[in-house]
């Protein structure tokens, strides 16, 4: 028998202290909780620098269009 388990009157392992050991180890298990905190990190970094191109792709657009309206208004 494990820790915090007692056998009931048949002598097998009660059902609710046996569901009650796995649930306290799992909430006290944190090794996945890291790995979840740094992917979410990396989705808002990626948004972030999606949205940043994304303005700098429409600033680069206007600017190459005023330098070819200013090529095509000198060779007039």
């Amino acid at each position: 028998m494990g820790a915090g388990e007692r056998p009931d009157r048949s002598g097998k392992l009660g059902s609710l202290d046996m569901y009650s050991s796995i649930f306290e180890t799992f909430a006290k298990d944190e090794s996945g909780a890291t790995a979840i905190e740094y992917a979410l990190i990396a989705a808002i970094i990626s948004v972030a620098i999606v949205a940043s191109l994304s303005n700098v792709g429409t600033a680069l657009q206007g600017l190459f269009n005023s330098v070819v309206s200013g090529f095509q208004s000198a060779g007039n």
